[in-house]
C-alpha cells in the first residue's frame, strides 16, 4: 500500500476508534443517571466559565470549520449548579450546533436573567431541525434526519438529563435557517 492510502486508512481507523470510545462513555454516563448513582456537586458557577469551558471543549470542531462563536452574558452571573456535568451538557450542545452550521459561519450563545429563571440560548445558522424531529431530538438514540452519519443520538438526551438534574429544561426552536437550542434553569421560590 502506497503511503497515501496507508494514512488515510490510519485516519479513519482513529476516528472511527474515537467514536467508539465517545459512545462507550457517553453510555456509560446514561447507564449511571439510570441507576441513580452520580452525585451532583452543586455550587454558584459564572456563566461566562461554563460558556467558556464547553466552547474550548469543541472548539476543534469551530477551528476546522471556521465558526466564529459570539458570546453576550454578563462575566458575573452565576448559575447554581453541577459545573463538570453542566459543561458536558452545554458543549454537546454547542457540537451540535457546529456540526449543523455551514462554514465559516457564526453561533451565537446569549445568557439573560429574569425572576423566574435563568436562560441560555446557543443558536446556529445553517440546517434547519424539521417539526417531526424536533419532537424527538432529545430522546436516546434518535438520529433527526439531517444527523452527521457518526452520530449515534447520545449527545443530546444526555445534555437533557443533565440539565433536568440541575432544575433546568431545554428544548428547541428551528426555522428559517436558524436553530435555537433554549435551556432555561429555574429559580428556587
Amino acid at each position: 500500500i502506497d503511503d497515501v492510502t496507508r494514512n488515510n486508512f490510519i485516519k479513519k481507523i482513529k476516528k472511527k476508534n474515537y467514536n467508539i470510545k465517545n459512545l462507550v462513555t457517553s453510555l456509560l454516563k446514561l447507564s449511571e443517571f439510570d441507576v441513580n448513582t452520580i452525585k451532583f456537586i452543586r455550587k454558584d458557577i459564572k456563566v461566562s466559565e461554563l460558556i467558556d469551558a464547553s466552547i474550548e471543549k469543541v472548539s476543534s470542531l469551530a477551528d476546522l470549520k471556521n465558526i466564529k462563536i459570539n458570546i453576550s452574558c454578563n462575566n458575573e452571573d452565576m448559575i447554581y449548579c453541577d459545573k463538570i456535568w453542566e459543561i458536558e451538557a452545554i458543549s454537546n450542545i454547542i457540537k451540535n450546533a457546529l456540526e449543523h452550521s455551514n462554514l465559516n459561519g457564526i453561533i451565537d450563545i446569549e445568557y439573560t436573567d429574569n425572576k423566574v429563571y435563568k436562560k441560555i440560548v446557543i443558536r446556529n445558522y445553517g440546517s434547519t431541525i424539521n417539526v417531526e424531529d424536533q419532537k424527538h431530538l432529545f430522546e436516546r438514540f434518535y438520529k433527526g434526519s439531517n444527523s452527521n452519519s457518526d452520530s449515534v443520538g447520545i449527545g443530546l438526551s444526555l445534555s437533557k438529563k443533565i440539565i433536568n438534574m440541575d432544575n433546568g429544561n431545554i428544548y428547541v426552536e428551528s426555522k428559517d435557517d436558524k436553530t435555537e437550542f433554549i435551556i432555561k434553569y429555574f429559580k428556587k421560590i
